[in-house]
């Protein structure tokens, strides 16, 4: 039975001193199935003190190739640093730094053209699942934010806005509509065998176990939880 993924999303946090602490602890025990998303200028100092473990992006350009822009980085420049997956769509992008599908599609497409294996994430706002709209809304997203004729591995993250960092966590009966809505629209797409399902909001200790228990779900986007490396371990350990 292959291994439930957990991606420990860091976010801006920890210092390099104390990331370096925590990567240790882990290091002690490597599983294959965790990968760790730090803040962008740590990972190549990580990658290469820590090749047991696996690093992943919290972002990327849509430009995959070097060139004058300022202030980003490319898929390519993080292949060249052992880094094999990116984060790319998370709500805090779409939202704070206005990155619309379209964006989000050219990033996904950089980096495939890198292999990277992009995670890409979608996710409805609080108003469109109280509008009864989501459904739509997330075939809607999911479509716009994949190029077409995709052939590498992808990992789609379902990360409902409304739950992230609220400790509100979606009852069964909405995450199976959810996944089922987008295994479904999946399944009719030429990427339907390349491509895992993730659940990300609010996924914690207490609730990962019901998570990882549903049809469909092969995996967990973990935030804050994952920033206490004892909760971490606990829930790679469980």
């Amino acid at each position: 039975m292959t291994q439930s993924i957990i991606i420990a999303n860091w976010k801006m946090h920890f210092s390099l001193a104390e990331v370096d602490v925590v990567c240790k602890k882990l290091a002690e025990t490597p599983k294959n199935n965790l990968i760790i998303a730090p803040t962008a200028p740590y990972l190549a100092y990580l990658a290469a003190k820590f090749p047991s473990l696996n690093f992943c992006a919290q972002n990327l350009c849509e430009f995959s190739q070097s060139g004058p822009y300022t202030g980003e980085y490319s898929s390519t420049m993080l292949k060249s640093c052992g880094i094999n997956y990116a984060i790319i769509g998370h709500s805090e992008r779409r939202s704070l730094y206005n990155e619309s599908d379209q964006t989000i599609c050219a990033k996904v497409s950089a980096a495939l053209n890198a292999k990277v294996t992009p995670i890409i994430c979608i996710g409805e706002s609080a108003e469109t699942r109280q509008n009864g709209g989501y459904k739509e809304f997330l075939i809607n997203q999911l479509e716009s934010s994949l190029p077409s004729n995709i052939e590498d591995d992808i990992i789609i993250a379902y990360e409902p806005i409304w739950s992230i960092g609220t400790n509100e966590l979606p009852t069964n009966i909405e995450l199976m509509e959810a996944f089922e809505v987008i295994s479904s629209n999946i399944a009719q797409s030429p990427v339907a065998k390349n491509v895992r399902l993730l659940y990300g909001g609010s996924v914690n200790l207490d609730n990962i176990e019901q998570v990882l228990s549903l049809k469909h779900v092969n995996g967990v986007l973990v935030g804050k939880s994952s920033l206490d490396p004892e909760i971490l371990v606990k829930m790679l350990e469980r």
